[in-house]
């Protein structure tokens, strides 16, 4: 005997909840096998990594890779890879002219800032693929190089809009940032990111907030993606706060998510100043004994890296 009585056909739907669910579970899988330990703020533990012969009186910055467990550094002339955990230096190999460089690590990509090796006031934008970039014996081709108008550049991040992906640049200590198309490499304009003026350092610190360090002025602005390209002003002011100094030469800015607070390397007074995320209040300063720059935190390990001018330093 039948179940159904008529005639009628059943019809089923049938939802795939599986690539929803592996995605899922790959991500608890990544973070219970990569738990995540706070860096201890005592500065003690510290140790030199690498055989680096940087250059005399070169500022610097290393970039973490959790794609590839390596550091990538650039300095004036040279290009570094050192294993993340081993803390040896896996490749080397020449890069002349570097201005800035940075990562995005989800998509395989880094972007350098260096001048044109036929006309050196022509500044050039260059992406390559990161994988290539670190493995390679020398400069790998880039997927492109494009004039994106920079003269100065300080620093760059990747912010990843919803359809699309930008680098915004801070360029020649100037009153508002330049922002690029990632994809192309074309300047994006009609979009106004006004700063404070005399900014030296940036970095996103959420989804949607970046921060800018000035001579004596640290700030925290939202990005409203909605506004570019009409011409109004993209940037809303969260919070700032004055620094003790007013000659600070900030070079390079961490977020610490796990301890809500941010590191500011003071490359002028030698010296790492901790904030406290929410309102900007000074929490700690360390000083160091050498010429200080870049700095990048392993969230992972909870390591800290701090780029000196003799070479790169980890503390724990």
């Amino acid at each position: 005997m039948s179940i159904h009585d008529d005639d009628e056909p059943v019809s089923f739907l049938l939802i795939d909840f599986v690539p929803v669910i592996t995605d899922q579970i790959d991500k608890l899988k990544t973070m219970f096998r990569n738990p995540k330990i706070p860096f201890s703020y005592r500065f003690d533990n510290c140790r030199q990594i690498g055989n680096l012969e940087i250059e005399e009186m070169t500022r610097y910055d290393f970039k973490l890779s959790y794609r590839y467990d390596c550091l990538v550094g650039i300095t004036t002339n040279s290009v570094y890879i050192i294993d993340r955990k081993m803390k040896i230096l896996l490749n080397s190999f020449a890069l002349e002219g570097s201005l800035i460089h940075t990562l995005d690590d989800d998509h395989d990509e880094i972007y350098n800032i260096s001048p044109s090796e036929s006309n050196a006031d022509t500044i050039l934008l260059n992406k390559y693929h990161l994988g290539e970039f670190i493995k390679g014996k020398n400069l790998p081709e880039p997927v492109y190089s494009s004039e994106a108008g920079y003269s100065n550049p300080f620093g760059m991040v990747v912010f990843n809009g919803k359809n699309t992906r930008f680098l915004i640049v801070l360029d020649d200590f100037a009153s508002h940032l330049k922002i690029t198309d990632c994809e192309t490499g074309c300047l994006i304009t009609n979009t106004i990111l006004t700063i404070s003026p005399d900014a030296c350092a940036l970095e996103l610190i959420s989804r949607s907030e970046i921060m800018i360090g000035c001579s004596g002025l640290t700030s925290i602005y939202e990005i409203d993606e909605n506004l570019f390209g009409l011409g109004k002003e993209a940037l809303k002011l969260i919070v700032s706060m004055h620094t003790e100094s007013s000659s600070s030469d900030f070079y390079s800015i961490v977020h610490d998510e796990l301890n809500r607070k941010i590191m500011v390397s003071d490359a002028e007074d030698n010296t790492i100043i901790v904030l406290r995320k929410d309102d900007l209040q000074l929490v700690q300063k360390q000083k160091c004994n050498d010429n200080i720059s870049g700095m990048c935190l392993d969230k992972q390990t909870g390591e800290l890296f701090v780029c000196y001018e003799k070479g790169l330093v980890v503390y724990q």
